[in-house]
């Protein structure tokens, strides 16, 4: 690695092309060995020794109160290649604290195939009913947070930054669409955050702080009797009081029965997380070793039991969620095992600080610049890159659909062109459910109660 650093004057006048000549100024170095100052010292890393064709710097350190300045000056200056980084790697001082000294976060477990499952859940719910299960794709799920979530644990990356992705995954979606659609974004997304800590824990070998938690961690050990106390309690505080013997005894169409029940008190309690987690345990076990309980949940309106339910599902039946569909599940874990070097050059078309920095100036001027048509790659943040559509002003597909949902048209295939029976029938089942919801309450005649052994137990 060959290593200099600039004054902010200089780095400009390098970038803009006014003075090319580094040689005699680099230094060979086997790591980043920047100091943090008050001064606007530059660091810059190459990992290949840069000749005359390509001498762009593969990382950039820069103070962290500089970074805004010094994008906004690059991209103001016509000659400058822009963004910046789309060819450099950029950290700011702090940011490369936490990648470079301290110890890199590890995974103690492959829980791969729940992200995996939970991606395939957020696609569906972010379609508002254009996407169903069995017409998944993986650049649909390449579109979630669920999917850069997994990226960066997968990569190691700190703590501090992962916590930053819900929140600039958010801004930059709300950057490139309408303010008319990213209502609804921010309410799937609100949903989804502690199953997504709650994955992070278990992934991580943390402790649990929730009774959800616990349930899914006990799933994951596959303990029995922890599976049975924590269903006690959950059970007992969500209004849908029966044991797990009384469910693994009876016939598929009775468990659908206590679904039935489970999801009428959770239409009750819109703010009961339990009564969610309830209802998302119950679903796993009408159709246990599949997700196909996706398209029915969604139509609850409810994003917290088609999270838990997915995070459920792949808990419990891994091979079987991931196999699914051809091996959907395997192309998408695929992609987010793959991981990118801290040290590497950036792949994507801007990272979201310089994208931030020229909110105001819109992205118009950045579209002939990237590298696929009607979509950027922003790197949230250093070494996790995700995927947005973006249509440009000029775009035909814009002119027809002016709040652009987040999947372009051919992720999301023609599922509702090809089948409007389908999605005619899931409006009538949402009103039948708002129906049973307001008739008056008959718990004990439902669900019909278990009138045969008919499989064996699973909960002892």
């Amino acid at each position: 690695m060959w290593y200099t650093q600039f004054s902010k004057r200089e780095f400009l006048e390098f970038w803009i092309g006014l003075s090319k000549t580094i040689r005699g100024k680099l230094q060979r170095v086997s790591e980043l060995t920047f100091v943090q100052s008050n001064s606007s010292v530059i660091h810059a890393y190459w990992q290949n020794e840069p000749s005359d064709t390509y001498h762009f710097p593969s990382i950039l350190v820069i103070p962290d109160a500089d970074s805004k300045d010094l994008f906004a000056a690059v991209n103001a200056s016509p000659q400058a290649l822009a963004p910046l980084s789309a060819f450099c790697r950029v950290y700011s001082y702090s940011e490369a604290e936490n990648y470079f000294t301290a110890p890199p976060s590890e995974l103690v477990c492959n829980l791969l195939p729940a992200i995996v499952s939970l991606s395939m859940a957020e696609a569906i719910i972010h379609s508002e009913g254009k996407l169903t299960w069995r017409a998944m794709s993986p650049a649909a799920c390449k579109r979630t947070l669920s999917y850069a979530w997994g990226k960066a644990l997968a990569a190691g990356v700190p703590t501090i930054a992962i916590e930053k992705l819900p929140s600039r995954w958010l801004d930059t979606y709300s950057l490139i669409n309408s303010q008319g659609v990213f209502e609804p974004v921010r309410h799937v997304i609100s949903n989804m955050i502690s199953t997504l800590n709650v994955y992070a824990q278990i992934a991580s070998g943390l402790p649990t702080n929730s009774k959800a938690g616990d349930l899914a961690g006990a799933i994951f050990k596959r303990d029995k009797f922890l599976i049975n106390e924590c269903w006690k309690s959950i059970s007992k505080e969500s209004g849908v009081e029966f044991s797990l013997n009384e469910l693994s005894s009876s016939t598929r169409e009775e468990r659908a029965g206590y679904l039935q029940l489970a999801l009428r008190q959770a239409s009750k309690s819109r703010n009961d997380e339990l009564a969610f987690v309830a209802s998302a345990f119950i679903a796993t076990q009408v159709a246990p070793g599949s997700l196909e309980h996706l398209d029915l949940l969604r139509v609850t309106g409810n994003p917290s039991i088609v999270f838990w339910y997915a995070l459920f599902a792949a808990l419990q039946s891994p091979n079987e969620i991931m196999s699914g569909q051809g091996g959907l599940g395997y192309r998408i874990h695929r992609d987010i095992a793959k991981t990118e070097e801290y040290t590497s050059e950036p792949l994507a078309d801007v990272a979201f600080n310089e994208l931030k920095a020229m909110e105001r100036s819109g992205m118009e001027g950045f579209a002939r610049k990237f590298g696929h048509t009607n979509e950027i790659e922003v790197e949230l943040i250093p070494s996790v890159t995700s995927s947005f559509t973006f249509y440009s002003k000029n775009s035909k597909s814009l002119r027809n659909d002016p709040l652009p949902s987040l999947f372009s048209e051919n992720e999301l295939g023609h599922v509702s062109k090809l089948n409007p029976a389908k999605t005619q029938l899931e409006q009538v089942i949402f009103t039948l459910m708002n129906i049973v919801r307001d008739l008056p309450d008959d718990d004990k005649a439902y669900p019909p109660a278990p009138s045969r052994k008919t499989t064996k137990k699973k909960y002892d």
